[in-house]
Parts: structure tokens; C-alpha cells; sequence
């Protein structure tokens, strides 16, 4: 680290500082670096972080199956560009969980844009956010979204789907996540829960329990 932070200094004496605060800058980033590279999840851990990409993944692709990616272009940069900063504070800040699962789970997500004119947003296990048009156009500011985003974001990043699997032990793991949303968004009947379509209603209603919410 010592190398790194020299090294930094170094590159910082040969160029101008374009305002007070850049070697803080640069030492925290060189910081963060050197955190990320000593930092090994161990093997159960990343198990877990493994399991929960796999069924995010699983499911984004029958999710872009059925719904349209946008092509609007700053959509797309407006979500990604706040979505970054907010996902680089999940990855790196350990915090009071309440429920779900209590470690620093560093997924790396990821974030798209639906054309759909509802106002919402949902997440996949794993780090998978998906926002809708509608949200975006009725978002008057980047704090609200950063707002919607942020709480997509703690759904995968505190492993809610994780847990409820966990808590329902019973259930087949890949349809109770299905079931189990499909309740609390008030669904009239369960049939055909493990198909796309309840999965895509499931996830624009409450989408999680009320613990986790």
C-alpha cells in the first residue's frame, strides 16, 4: 500500500493540482484500491454472492425477454451515472441491517432501462436494477431517483430474496421468491407463479415483503 501511496504522491508532485482537495482524493481512492485487493470473501461468503448472481442472471434474461430495453440515451446515462455512485457506496459501507442478511455483500451491479410509462423500478438478486421510463420521466431531480434507486439497490445488496428463502425453507427456492411476492402485492390467485409474467408482476408491485420494505 505504502508503494501505491508514494507512487500517487509522486504522479501528484509532476502535475497541477486542480483544487485543494486532490491528494485527499487521490489517497482515498489509492486507499480503497488497496482495501478492495486484500479483501477476500470467504468461501461460504462468496458461495452466497455467487448464488444470488446466478439467479439475478437467470431471470434478467427472461426479463429482456419480455420487456424492451430503452434506447433512449440519456435515460440510460442519467440511471447508470447516479446508480454508480450509489453502488460504489454499497460495495464499500458496512451497515445497521435490520433484516436480511447483516454482511457487506459486494456485488457488482448493474442498471437498465425499460420502455415502460409506469412509475417504478424493481431489483434481481444479485445486483440486477431495472427502471422504468415512466420513473424516470416523473423523477424531478437526481436525488429523488438516486432515492428509488438506493432502495433497489439495499434490496439486493441486504439479500431479501436470500432470506425469505431461508425463512421458507419449505418452498423450492427458485418459485418462492415468485410466491412470496406474489402474496404481498395482493395477487387474486397463485397459478402460474413460475412463469415470466408473474415474475414481471411480482416485481412492479411491493415486490418484497414488509420486513424487507
Amino acid at each position: 500500500m505504502f508503494t501505491q501511496l508514494a507512487l500517487g504522491l509522486s504522479l501528484m508532485g509532476s502535475a497541477s493540482v486542480t483544487h485543494e482537495h486532490s491528494k485527499a482524493e487521490v489517497l482515498a481512492e489509492l486507499a480503497w484500491q488497496e482495501a478492495e485487493q486484500q479483501a477476500k470473501l470467504d468461501p461460504r461468503h462468496q458461495a452466497d454472492i455467487d448464488a444470488d448472481t446466478k439467479l439475478g442472471k437467470n431471470y434478467t434474461e427472461q426479463v429482456e425477454k419480455e420487456f424492451k430495453l430503452s434506447q433512449n440515451a440519456a435515460y440510460i446515462e442519467r440511471v447508470q451515472r447516479i446508480g454508480a455512485e450509489i453502488a460504489a457506496i454499497a460495495r464499500k459501507n458496512q451497515v445497521t441491517v435490520t433484516w436480511g442478511d447483516k454482511r457487506l455483500n459486494p456485488f457488482d451491479y448493474t442498471f437498465k432501462v425499460v420502455e415502460d410509462k409506469d412509475i417504478n423500478a424493481f431489483s434481481l438478486p444479485g445486483g440486477f436494477i431495472y427502471v422504468y421510463e415512466g420513473l424516470i420521466q416523473f423523477a424531478e431531480t437526481d436525488d429523488e431517483l438516486a432515492g428509488v434507486l438506493a432502495h433497489e439497490v439495499a434490496h439486493a445488496s441486504f439479500r431479501h430474496v436470500a432470506t425469505l428463502q431461508r425463512e421458507s425453507a419449505k418452498l423450492q427456492s427458485l418459485t418462492l421468491p415468485l410466491i412470496l411476492i406474489s402474496i404481498f402485492s395482493g395477487s387474486q390467485t397463485l397459478s402460474g407463479v413460475g412463469t415470466l409474467a408473474s415474475l414481471i408482476g411480482i416485481a412492479k408491485g411491493s415486490g418484497w415483503s414488509v420486513a424487507a420494505e
